[in-house]
């Protein structure tokens, strides 16, 4: 199938997942999937800046910024996948102790794998971060039986304009072996939910020493940051959030006190929220002069 007939197959998808009309034909049982090996690549790209670079360099620029927090600190991986991200900040200079929450219980194995090889300055929790406790269902994109473990979602991303994302994705996953069409499918995941004020509770210490936070949870931000009041009004932590600029993100936000930056030559600038991507950072007033004297952050607050 080619890519454009692939962005039509998952725009057909995922049009019928939001109408709610998805078929049996659809839908597959996580159980059936397949999964490569990731737990076993993660200590070799645990132990290599450069062979992290070579598979995974695109994502590890942004991480430069978490350079700056110290074994004291904690920084939060929320929607930390197999871990990559966690091991992007590693790599780019953070010694804080980092704990990844992650929902997928498929991305369980490599996270236990990365605990093994770190030591005590990582863990993970196993739920999502949520609204409130309850359980919340996940839709995982398929491609020929590969579950696409880093896109799954509550699906408000899973959208028809979401299709060619998850195309661009087909050269990472095996063919049909019979040479018939590919094969796009939905698996749906049910985890358990809990406000990351909650789950902070059961780190002790360590979730009282939140200094900075990553969220990437595929449409899920909002929800996931309304369970944080308490963090952000207490602590104030620097946050990294994929979809920062959604517009339910940003006044969440900005009722919070906090500013929008964007990243470029490894330091922070203060900027008005929209972006291409609506990515970026956040910060709190209150925590600038320590950023500035870290080196991260330039420029005038408004007002």
């Amino acid at each position: 199938m080619t890519q454009q007939n692939l962005v039509t197959t998952f725009e057909g998808l995922y049009g019928r997942l939001q109408a709610g009309e998805l078929t049996d034909e659809d839908l597959i049982d996580v159980e059936e999937l397949t999964w490569p090996d990731v737990a076993g690549f993660v200590p070799r790209v645990y132990a290599s800046s450069a062979l992290f670079d070579t598979h995974f360099g695109s994502f590890k620029d942004p991480y430069d910024i978490f350079r700056i927090f110290m074994e004291d600190d904690t920084v939060l991986d929320i929607g930390a996948d197999w871990g990559y991200s966690a091991i992007a900040m590693r790599h780019q200079g953070c010694r804080a102790r980092i704990v990844s929450v992650e929902a997928m219980p498929f991305n369980i194995p490599p996270l236990a794998m990365l605990k093994s090889i770190a030591g005590s300055n990582y863990d993970y929790v196993h739920m999502a971060a949520g609204e409130r406790v309850e359980r919340l269902r996940f839709f995982l994109p398929v491609l020929n039986g590969s579950g696409i473990s880093g896109l799954s979602s509550t699906g408000g991303t899973l959208t028809p304009s979401f299709a060619e994302l998850i195309a661009s994705r087909a050269q990472w996953f095996p063919p049909k072996h019979d040479g018939g069409d590919d094969t796009a499918r939905i698996a749906a995941v049910d985890v358990d939910s809990a406000p990351l004020d909650a789950i902070l509770e059961t780190l002790g210490t360590v979730g009282q020493r939140v200094a900075a936070v990553k969220m990437d949870v595929e449409g899920h931000e909002a929800e996931a940051l309304r369970g944080a009041a308490r963090l952000l009004r207490v602590q104030k932590p620097l946050l990294m959030i994929e979809g920062g600029g959604q517009p339910s993100v940003v006044d969440f936000l900005k009722s919070h006190g906090y500013f929008f930056a964007s990243r470029a030559d490894g330091r922070l600038f203060p900027r008005d929220g929209r972006t291409p991507t609506g990515d970026g950072f956040w910060l709190h007033p209150e925590r600038v002069a320590f950023y500035q004297d870290a080196g991260i952050f330039e420029g005038a607050l408004a007002g």
